[in-house]
This record gives structure tokens, sequence and C-alpha cells, in this order.
């Protein structure tokens, strides 16, 4: 399928095709099947030039198009987007964070290596995988798309990455207090949509596995984008 037909089907103004042949030409997108084998067996090289663009489409295409049932999904009514153009950076933080949709912590006293892998990008430390890991998805899938996090778990750290986003974007980072506000919990995922009073997010952590979930916008405490010449 060529990228004018991909723009045809899916309404993509936000991905041009510069970006397409950018974000496909960088190695985290590549990484998709270099550090999966499963998908060499599949994935033709035409299929992996579109591979990243249908990832992020996915993320961003309203939610009333999933099926209500859908363990990593949710439907929203009254999803609303910023009519702005997608730094490819963004598309790659999308089709990385994707990647993992159901991934959960493991039962019991067992962990799950991927967890443990998310934890290891934010502490450097070999952690059980039920210690909270929302920002450690964050820190993984923003060092996949081979920028640098914040190497913590604190998930209030991120108010210090990046820059500030006045008009958030799907693929920036979104962060939530949690319990006290002006206290040190927080939560930090990947922001998708506004949705009334809510805000989508992807992100970790989120009921024990990696899923599509609503906050308050009430809870948010900023925005960040990442700094990154597309």
């Amino acid at each position: 399928m060529s990228t004018t037909r991909l723009k045809q089907v899916y309404g993509l103004r936000a991905y041009p095709s510069v970006q397409v042949d950018r974000i496909c030409a960088a190695r985290s997108c590549k990484s998709i099947d270099e550090q999966d084998d499963r998908h060499r067996s599949f994935l033709g090289d035409e299929l992996r030039r579109f591979i990243c663009i249908l990832v992020a489409v996915v993320a961003t295409l309203a939610f009333g198009m999933a099926s209500g049932g859908s363990a990593h999904a949710q439907s929203y009514s009254d999803i609303s987007f910023a009519d702005v153009e997608l730094p490819a950076i963004n598309v790659v933080i999308l089709a990385e964070a994707e990647r993992y949709l159901g991934v959960e912590e493991a039962p019991g006293l067992a962990n799950n290596p991927v967890v443990q892998n998310f934890l290891r990008s934010g502490s450097g430390l070999e952690l059980n995988d039920s210690t909270p890991w929302c920002s450690g998805f964050v820190n993984f899938v923003v060092e996949e798309a081979g920028l640098s996090g914040t190497g913590s778990l604190v998930a209030r750290d991120w108010l210090n990455w990046g820059v500030h986003s006045e008009t958030p974007r799907p693929g920036d980072i979104v962060i939530f207090s949690r319990g006290d506000p002006s206290g040190w919990q927080g939560h930090v995922a990947i922001f998708i949509a506004f949705s009334g009073d809510d805000v989508i997010v992807l992100g970790g952590n989120q009921g024990d596995t990696v899923n599509y979930k609503a906050y308050p916008k009430s809870k948010v405490l900023g925005y960040r984008k990442a700094v990154f010449s597309d």
C-alpha cells in the first residue's frame, strides 16, 4: 500500500511522506523486527516501511472504532486531537509504546521479565514487577525511541524532562498527581487525546498492565515534549 493510499484510508494529514521516510529509516523503528525474531518471519520490506505509521494511527484513531470488549482499548465518544503535525519522534514513541500493549505483571510471586526490563530502565536495578513501574515504562519507551529518559522511577521527575508542551500532541508525556497534590507521588504516561474532562493516555502499571486509560484533567501536573530535531 502506498503512502498516498495510507493517507486516503486513514486521513493521515499529521503524517506526511517525509515523516514516514524519516521514521522508517530510524534505528528505533527497525528495532521492531531487529529485537523480536518472530517479526522477521512475516514482516516484508513494504510492511516494515509502514509499520510505525500504522501503529501510530491505531494509537490516535477515535476509540469508538475499538471493540467494547477489547482488553487493550476502550471506547470514548468525544475524543479531540490537536490539528497539528506530529513530530517524527512522537510517532516513534507511539509505535514503541504500542508494541507492549497488554504486558502485565506476573501473578503471585513470579516476575514478568518484560516489566522488569521497564523497571531497569527507570532505576538500573533488578526489581520485582510489583514495584510501581509507570515511569519505568515511559523511560523504556523513550530510550527505545533513541532518547534519554529520566533514569528515575519517580513519576514527577518527568516534570523536568524535555520542555513544556503548551498544546499536547499524541506522543507527548503527561504527568498526573496521585494522592496529595503537593506530595511526591504521581503517575506518568504517554498522551493520546482529550475526551471531555479526561485525558486519554497509553501507559504502564495502569491496573498492573500496559493499556489505554482515562485520567481526570484536574489531576494533570504538566505536559512535556521531547527535545529532538526531526
